[in-house]
């Protein structure tokens, strides 16, 4: 993949010269880019000719209109500038960003700190990821991606907390009906009878058993 600018050029052209041993990493980002991405990868951004080059490019957000998907357009239509369209504006996590790892990680901590719901942050999270990454900006990349890949550990925590609250919930209904059923209208009579202490019984708490006991038991 080349380059898409004098500047990214000139980024990968560190890199490159780092992994090959010919100098030491300039800046944290220029040692992640080294110690990440494929050989080859860096090779292809670096090796790009600086003629017709643009010296930076200008964000898509800046220099494309807004292109709605349309219904019945798929994902990766070029006809559209799915990437970078808001189709919900109210719910719009303002400020965030992807200029400087610094950057993208207070965006990360505003996304925690918003309002919006789990897989609404997720969304956000993955929008920025992928403009991130279309940009070349790698390392400002990750820092989303390591945000999304905690997300996805709790929203499986959370599927599984659900199914076993469903579990219960549906035992203990069907633990009530099958009494309701057993006793039929006498429901009511027979648990006060099963509470109601017999001649000469006495009932203590058991810590272990977590239950009353009986001494007739």
């Amino acid at each position: 993949m080349p380059a898409v600018s004098k500047a990214q050029q000139k980024f990968f052209g560190i890199v490159r010269a780092i992994q090959k041993g010919e100098i030491a990493p300039t800046t944290p980002e220029t040692a992640k880019a080294a110690a990440t991405m494929k050989k080859s990868d860096v090779k292809d951004f670096a090796s790009t000719k600086h003629k017709k080059l643009p010296e930076k490019v200008v964000a898509k957000e800046e220099s494309n209109p807004r292109i709605p998907r349309k219904k019945g357009q798929p994902a990766n239509s070029k006809k559209h500038s799915d990437l970078y369209t808001d189709e919900n504006p109210k719910g719009t996590i303002h400020g965030l960003g992807f200029k400087d790892v610094s950057t993208a990680k207070a965006s990360v901590a505003k996304i925690k700190k918003s309002s919006r719901s789990h897989a609404h942050k997720i969304q956000a999270a993955v929008a920025m990821e992928q403009r991130a990454r279309e940009m070349g900006k790698t390392s400002e990349a990750a820092v989303y991606r390591k945000y999304i890949n905690s997300m996805k550990k709790k929203t499986k925590k959370m599927n599984e907390e659900t199914k076993y609250d469903k579990y219960d919930a549906e035992k203990k209904k069907f633990a009530k009906t099958d009494n309701r059923m057993k006793f039929g209208k006498f429901y009511a009579k027979a648990k006060d009878a099963r509470d109601r202490l017999r001649p000469g019984e006495v009932k203590r708490y058991d810590k272990e058993k977590g239950r009353y006991v009986s001494n007739k038991e």
